[in-house]
């Protein structure tokens, strides 16, 4: 075999060297670029349920300035207050201001207290609204302090919630 000299050209090392450095290089920026998006979207989500929170509070006070409270305010289980004011009970079972469940299953979002952004009746993903009463045994306006949580589930599955903490003076 004849050698030409000033013969050049990559050897394949040298390919395979510049293949994998590639790799790593594009590999990084995507999981910089899904890490980015995940962050995105739970601050979108954090935000909605915020609001959803927020909604809550507003409505318990404008229920204690009706003075309808013995039909809000005398709740045992978790609750939340829907839009005409009164109250829709949790199911049974539904933990209100905590994560405790592994899985929420569709009949715990079939009821007043869960919202969907896209109104599809929870088919996309669904936020659990819940209202406990955090002094029930102390009387009012003590025993009118509440916790209002919204629960959901954000990116990869992960449970997440915010919670905001009321006390309504009578």
């Amino acid at each position: 075999m004849l050698k030409l000299k000033n013969q050049n050209g990559d050897t394949i090392v040298e390919v395979l060297i510049v293949a994998v450095v590639l790799s790593v290089v594009i590999g990084s920026i995507y999981k910089i670029a899904t890490a980015s998006l995940q962050a995105t979207q739970l601050t979108q989500e954090r935000t909605y349920a915020l609001k959803l929170a927020e909604t809550q509070v507003e409505r318990l006070k404008a229920v204690s300035v009706q003075k309808t409270s013995s039909s809000v305010f005398d709740a045992t289980q978790g609750f939340c207050i829907k839009g005409d004011l009164s109250r829709a009970d949790l199911p049974s079972g539904v933990p209100a201001t905590s994560l405790e469940a592994d899985a929420m299953s569709s009949s715990q979002y079939s009821t007043d207290c869960s919202e969907d952004p896209a109104s599809s009746a929870c088919a996309s993903y669904c936020y659990l609204i819940g209202v406990t009463r955090t002094s029930s045994a102390l009387p009012a306006p003590v025993g009118n302090s509440f916790n209002v949580s919204v629960r959901w589930y954000g990116p990869r599955g992960v449970k997440q919630q915010v919670q905001l903490a009321y006390k309504v003076y009578e």
